[in-house]
């Protein structure tokens, strides 16, 4: 079977994360694969209203929100110089909405896109709900407002978890503005904490079906007519809380043992205080090739 990312047809590795979970790796680019991806209607649930509870919103929202647009308003301006002021911004997986608030504080015309019925009904507390869409890529229609297509599409987290991404990069390149750029931030299969902490790394989930490796993801966009203009390693801003709360989640032999201890008794100036930190995670920024 070919590669999802670089088309390869060589031979992949396999290793087991849980009974539930194996993933084969490509041995030519080094991308990941779950071997039995989950059913549609099994992610459907998984991304229920349950599903951010990882993000301690229900403690601590604002706290949240603050931390993510601080990540979002610190990826917006490395990328300002390829969006045009005022552009139009469509954001896949826009969960919560921190991303949309972020980037229409900053002027664009901003369009949200999300699976989850909950998620979508939190953007529409601060987003025109024409501009929101419950569902697909493929099914999303914005009427006349994006006739000419996209200044630029987001996608946080976002690609690991669709079935066919390949074609998401295909229907992404198709619905950009002539010039328009796609922003990607998803976890790294190559990346140092990989390496290190092998079957242990927290970015292995049952709903990741994809693991791109820098190589991979490249080969991916270049495949969808899309040119890498950046490629560095992700850092987000995020706080001892959050961490604790991300892990308690997703237990971690390695990290939850300690870190909700730490964080009970760290005043909470520090356990709440933003910290830029390497994610394990890599941001690659491609243009539409005319």
């Amino acid at each position: 079977m070919a590669c999802f990312a670089c088309s390869s047809h060589g031979p992949a590795d396999g290793i087991r994360i849980s009974p539930a979970l194996s993933i084969s790796f490509c041995r030519e680019c080094g991308s990941g694969r779950s071997d039995v991806p989950p059913a549609p209607e099994l992610l459907t649930a998984i991304y229920d209203r349950g599903y951010y509870d990882a993000w301690g919103l229900h403690e601590a929202g604002n706290r949240t929100d603050a931390l993510k647009r601080a990540t979002f308003a610190r990826r917006l301006e490395h990328c300002a110089g390829w969006i045009k002021e005022g552009g139009t911004i469509l954001d896949l997986g826009c969960a919560t909405g921190s991303f949309l608030r972020e980037a229409s504080s900053r002027g664009y015309q901003v369009y949200g896109i999300d699976i989850s019925a909950h998620a979508i009904e939190q953007c529409a507390a601060t987003v025109d709900r024409t501009h929101l869409h419950c569902g697909e890529f493929d099914s999303s229609t914005f009427g006349n407002a994006t006739d000419r297509g996209f200044d630029a599409i987001f996608m946080s987290d976002y690609l690991e978890h669709v079935l066919d991404p390949r074609a998401v990069l295909a229907m992404a390149a198709e619905r950009l503005a002539p010039g328009g750029v796609v922003v990607i931030t998803t976890p790294d299969a190559g990346s140092v904490s990989r390496r290190l902490m092998g079957t242990r790394w927290p970015h292995f989930k049952p709903e990741h079906v994809s693991y791109f490796s820098r190589r991979g993801l490249r080969r991916a966009l270049e495949t969808s007519g899309l040119a890498v203009v950046d490629l560095r390693p992700a850092r987000k801003s995020l706080s001892i809380t959050y961490i604790a709360h991300q892990f308690t989640r997703y237990p971690n032999p390695w990290i939850t043992g300690w870190l909700a201890p730490l964080r009970r008794l760290l005043p909470p100036a520090i356990a709440d205080a933003a910290l830029e930190t390497p994610t394990g995670e890599v941001t690659a920024v491609a243009r539409k090739q005319s």
